[in-house]
This record gives C-alpha cells, structure tokens and sequence, in this order.
C-alpha cells in the first residue's frame, strides 16, 4: 500500500506542478505584437560608435531599421519611470550612486558611457518611438513595485502603438493582470543564483521554475538563453500549454539559428540581422530540394 500512496503524491506533486505554470489564454492580439520577431536589447546600442545601452540614439537607430526594442525601467527617488538597466549608476555612468538614490532630474544629468548622451525618461523615449515598432518594456525590481506600475501604466495609457511589459518580478506582471488585463505580459526568468544574484534558495526555486504563473498568468515567458538547456518549466509550459516563448539574448550566429527553430521571438545584441535571416532561409531551402 505505501507503494501506492507513494505513487498517489508524486501524481499530486506532478499534477499541481503543472497547473501552477499555467499561463494566460493565448489572445489573438498577441500575434498583431509579435508580428516584429526581433528585438534590438536596450535597443539597437553600438559602443564602438559611440551609441550606449537604453539611450535615445539606440532607439532612433532600431526605429530608422524598422527593428522592435526591449528596454528597461527603474524608477528615480521623486518617483519618475526612467530608462536604464541597472540598480547602481557606475557600471554605465561610472557613478557610485544606485538610480533610487537620485531624483529625475539628476538622474538626466548623468552621461552614459562617457558620450554626449544621458539617462532618458520612459516619456522621452515614448515620444520618439510614437509607434513606429514595438516595444517590450521590462519592469526592474523595485521595493515599491506598485507605484512602479502605477506610474508606468499612466504613461502607456494614452501611447498609441504596440507594447508589452515584462518582469522577473511576477508581483508586477500580477498588477496588470489585475488592473489592466489588455496589456500583453510576460514573466522573465532565468536561473537567478547561477548568474550570481543574491536571492533565496526558495525564491529563485520558484522564479526560475516558472512556479508563480498561476497568480501572474502571462502572456509570453522571456526565458535566458544561458538557461535554457536546464529550464525544465520553460519547456513544459510551452509544450503543453503552447505559450508563446521568448529568449533572450542571442548574441552569436549559432545562438540565432537555435532560437528561429524554436519558433521563438528573439531578443538580440550585435547581430546583422538581414545576413543571418538570409543564412538561415538558404539552409532550409536546401532542406525542402
């Protein structure tokens, strides 16, 4: 008999495993979104030319090549949504000072990889994109996650063109389920204490497996590339529940081919992007011959 209850709670565990990766329907207007299958990481940046991570020019640049843009959000101590990456300005701006330290103003101030250029507002960069391509707005953690989501809904209430949010932090993709259910969400995930984030053992368990899409309920899953080979939830909410899969980022030839025969949206850096689709078209025409 213990045989049997054995095999009773591994069922269990496996059946409630499942449905705790259970995502969104899938909605018809997520196609119209993803019509773009590219996305240029903190837009389409070149340091050697002297075009940094999440500047204006950046995005100019995927805008004038008709390329969608992942960018991301933080928000300045009086409570702005700014676009920049990290929590601590030195790696970029070679400050010691992380973003919620300073307000907006400052913040617009500080030059990004020692250019002319400087941390943009989500609202400049808004304006300049005006729905000329798509746009995957990543959501950063933030103590305050709900003015974060706030503060950042006002702004994508009245932006006319195609966007979507993401976050690693399912509290925010949970807010606009609640809030704003026609937004496209999506979860990000990758294996958080393998990357050297200091998290909890238990936490980064359930954020990497996927485990709390029963409350977020997203749209897409943007899993790390790195990752991939061992994200066991990834592949099993794909498979079973046919969510839509986004990696991120691809960043070299092969890595591009892998990702396309996924049927994956690919979030990318440093790639030609017209060569690899033209590569990539020649082998599977020579596949069908």
């Amino acid at each position: 008999m213990w045989f049997i209850y054995l095999w009773g709670i591994l069922g269990l565990f496996i059946l409630l495993w499942i449905l705790a990766l259970k995502p969104a329907k899938i909605r018809e207007e997520k196609n119209n979104l993803f019509g773009n299958k590219y996305y240029a990481h903190r837009g389409l940046h070149d340091e050697y030319a002297g075009i940094p991570e999440n500047s204006l020019p950046a995005f100019k640049r995927a805008v004038q090549q008709q390329i969608g843009i992942e960018l991301d959000v933080h928000l300045s101590k009086d409570g702005i949504p700014v676009v920049f990456h990290d929590e601590n300005l030195k790696r970029v701006c070679g400050v010691e000072a992380d973003i919620s330290e300073l307000n907006a103003v400052e913040l617009q101030k500080q030059h990004l990889r020692n250019t002319e250029y400087t941390i943009p507002l989500l609202k400049e960069v808004l304006q300049l994109i005006a729905g000329k391509v798509p746009i995957i707005i990543e959501l950063k953690f933030e103590r305050n996650y709900r003015l974060l989501c706030e503060k950042v809904n006002i702004l994508l209430q009245h932006y006319q063109g195609n966007f979507c949010i993401e976050s690693f932090d399912p509290r925010c993709v949970w807010w606009f389920r609640k809030n704003q259910k026609d937004i496209i969400r999506g979860q990000l995930a990758e294996s958080f204490r393998h990357h050297g984030m200091k998290i909890n053992i238990f936490l980064d368990f359930l954020l990497k497996n996927l485990l709390m899409n029963f409350l977020a309920r997203p749209d897409f899953v943007a899993y790390n590339f790195e990752d991939v080979h061992r994200a066991r939830s990834f592949w099993l909410c794909s498979c079973i529940y046919q969510v839509q899969k986004v990696l991120w980022v691809i960043r070299s030839p092969e890595q591009f081919v892998i990702a396309k025969k996924q049927n994956a949206i690919l979030i990318f850096e440093g790639l030609d992007l017209r060569k690899l689709e033209s590569e990539f078209q020649k082998i599977n025409d020579k596949k069908t011959e």
